[in-house]
């Protein structure tokens, strides 16, 4: 008996030096394979270094108050130009001959003047943005060099698990090369910018990404990039453990486009939609339906008027996917390429029915969730539409005024809400200049592309000033 209990106390101990062994070596392999990715991988996430040249036009109490511009003593308005710094980081993804292509984020290089490229902060590149899709927040910067760099790899997101291993690679605060190390807390986040539209599903992470890891690398335990990091979630600026990565997918499909064409088209459908909400329901009486887009407008001459969807049907699945959210619905359109059939079941009078839609192309401001009787120009830089003065628009917003344009909507925690602007109000001078048509806003706003400007506001026979 005494050594039957000998043995299986011998046998447990070895178990247990077994399983401490295997444990161990797991430990160690991790470890050597992250080493590795450092060693091999890290080479290929750059350093990126903007610079933006800024002219602020200087008002005078006189100007502000009486209307009078200020001028110095040659007869010139006076302006104020600074340079803006910025930074951020890219992952080399292509190799032509001399040529590199590097995939960042749109808001790294955004309206740069000046871009520099650098691996080791010993040698700096020049660089050119060859394209832009503000939609998915993605960049392809281009460099010339006869140097050999290191060409990352590309895997496939779409494996991305939860619980997945995964390493951050950029210049968080401009320290090169920084390596942090984590999981995939979730994916296929929406909704995290609602004042515009994100055609993104998101890889969360807890890997530590701060302020300069824009466009930087988000790799599996293979050494794969799976995402391009885009942005955190913070209340203090820096890392809280939610940060946020474009799928690799996502990217690439983005970036060949640039490459190949210069541009990038998203899916246009047409259509002015709402989610389906229990009350919406309740009035409709909806009530074998529990999940759906309903049309609130279709767009004259568009793809899904062309196709037959009329206001008041309920999309409750494209391609065989449910629609229960609107960003199933943006993201599902909006990535299509332009062309593409995409078969609807929708639900119209209690009835449901198949209708096939072939997909156009989608401009800034034509696929929206909210549904407005105005759409205007959008300027994303101050969060408003704005549009011409028509005797229509004068009519539908009681307007007296008979020059300037009107704002149309705008954009909720953006900078025109901030200022309390509101639909309805007209812009009849901004900077002291006159305006009368969209291109005298566009003249004043991209064209001399200060950094804030005194917008002057009517407002039911009274006036305002506002600085945005």
């Amino acid at each position: 008996m005494q050594k039957n209990k000998i043995s299986l106390l011998a046998a447990a101990a070895a178990l247990m030096m077994l399983c401490m062994s295997v444990y161990a070596d797991s430990i160690t392999d991790l470890q050597n394979r992250l080493r590795s990715i450092s060693q091999e991988k890290a080479q290929s996430v750059v350093f990126i270094g903007t610079e933006k040249i800024i002219k602020q036009r200087q008002m005078s109490p006189f100007e502000f108050f009486f209307g009078v511009p200020g001028q110095d003593r040659g007869g010139e308005q006076k302006e104020r130009e600074f340079k803006q710094q910025g930074l951020g980081s890219g992952v080399i993804y292509q190799h032509k001959g001399n040529d590199y292509y590097i995939i960042t984020n749109n808001h790294v290089v955004e309206n740069a003047d000046k871009i520099k490229i650098s691996v080791d902060q010993q040698k700096f590149y020049d660089g050119k943005v060859m394209g832009t899709d503000p939609q998915v927040d993605i960049a392809v910067v281009k460099i010339e060099t006869k140097d050999t760099l290191t060409v990352a790899s590309f895997g496939n997101s779409d494996e991305a698990q939860v619980g997945d291993l995964v390493i951050a690679i950029g210049n968080p605060f401009g320290l090169t090369g920084t390596m942090t190390f984590g999981i995939v807390s979730a994916i296929g986040r929406t909704g995290l910018a609602d004042d515009k539209v994100n055609l993104t599903n998101f890889i969360q992470t807890d890997a530590a990404i701060n302020p300069g890891n824009s466009g930087g690398s988000l790799m599996n335990i293979s050494g794969e990039v799976i995402g391009i990091n885009s942005m955190i979630y913070s209340q203090s600026g820096g890392n809280v453990g939610i940060g946020f990565a474009i799928p690799s997918n996502v990217a690439v499909k983005t970036a060949n486009q640039i490459i190949n064409s210069g541009k990038v088209e998203h899916g246009y459908l047409g259509v002015y939609f709402q989610e389906l909400t229990d009350e919406t329901k309740e009035k409709l009486d909806l009530k074998n339906i529990s999940e759906g887009m309903l049309i609130n407008k279709v767009i004259e001459g568009s793809p899904a008027e062309k196709a037959g969807l009329q206001a008041g049907d309920i999309i409750l699945e494209i391609n065989g996917k449910k629609m229960k959210k609107s960003s199933d619905m943006t993201l599902t359109v909006g990535n299509a390429q332009p062309g593409d059939k995409m078969s609807m079941k929708v639900q119209r009078d209690g009835k449901n029915i198949n209708i096939t839609v072939v997909i156009g192309t989608r401009d800034n401001k034509s696929f929206a969730k909210n549904n407005t009787d105005t759409k205007g120009h959008a300027y994303d830089k101050y969060g408003f539409e704005l549009a011409e003065l028509t005797p229509e628009i004068k009519a539908q917003f009681n307007i007296a005024d008979n020059s300037g344009v009107v704002i149309t909507s705008v954009a909720d925690r953006s900078p025109a809400a901030e200022n309390d602007l509101q639909p309805g109000d007209v812009i009849f001078k901004i900077n002291n200049r006159s305006i009368k048509t969209l291109s005298d806003v566009d003249k004043q706003l991209k064209d001399k592309n200060y950094d804030s400007n005194y917008f002057f506001i009517s407002r039911g026979g009274k006036r305002l000033i506002v600085m945005m």
